[in-house]
């Protein structure tokens, strides 16, 4: 099975710790990085392939 590029889009440092350490455990998942929000992500997404991306979703009350 090939690998599964994925990336972390999040700014509480605590989540991104555990999603890392999730990612990290699946064998056929690679972490090409983390970014703090989407405009950061955007930039290294026009350099890079990306199969999967990790992000907060803030839903309203």
């Amino acid at each position: 099975m090939s690998e599964i590029r994925c990336i972390i889009i999040e700014d509480e440092p605590l989540a991104v710790k555990v999603l890392a350490d999730y990612i990290s455990q699946i064998s056929f998942l690679e972490l090409q990085g983390s970014f703090k929000d989407a405009i950061l992500a955007t930039e290294f997404l026009h350099s890079n392939e990306i199969d999967l991306i990790f992000s907060t979703s803030i839903c309203p009350n």
